[in-house]
């Protein structure tokens, strides 16, 4: 629910329950059963087991697969899901320019060579698991600190 939010859709878990207890599914008459319909489809494809957690690796090939299943029939559908965004974004209140953000992640042009470092990073064998997990869970580039 809380992957829905970052997403950009407004809905409760109890929305959502209430929204399939009603038998309303594939109802997207208005913005808000939208977000609900969506959250809930997002909802059951990861609970439901269809996502490819069991058979793969922490990878960024498990990232693309797993982003490529939660999209399909979501809004994001054509935007190449299970591929690494090419325009820039940015976070920050809605509609604000990127000069007016919280947030400005990897430039796209830079995010496949970001991330095969965070991969290698990831299964490096280290002096301490504790701090290689706060790094990659915190988004430090590991190459950052030395």
């Amino acid at each position: 629910m809380l992957s829905s939010r970052i997403e950009g859709m407004q809905a409760t878990l109890g929305e959502v329950l209430e929204f399939e207890a009603e038998g309303a599914q594939g109802n997207e008459s208005t913005p808000k059963e939208t977000d609900i319909h969506e959250s809930g489809q997002l909802l059951h494809r990861v609970v439901g087991g269809k996502d490819p957690l069991g058979r793969l690796p922490l990878s960024q090939r498990l990232l693309k697969e797993t982003h490529r299943v939660l999209m399909r029939g979501a809004r994001g559908r054509a935007r190449s899901p299970g591929k690494y965004r090419r325009v820039p974004n940015w976070i920050g209140p809605h509609g604000c320019s990127i000069e007016e953000t919280r947030f400005i992640p990897c430039p796209a042009d830079r995010l496949p060579a970001a991330m095969s470092v965070w991969e290698k990073y990831l299964h490096a064998d280290v002096p301490d698991r504790l701090v290689q997990l706060a790094m990659i869970l915190s988004g430090i580039e590991p190459g950052y600190l030395l």
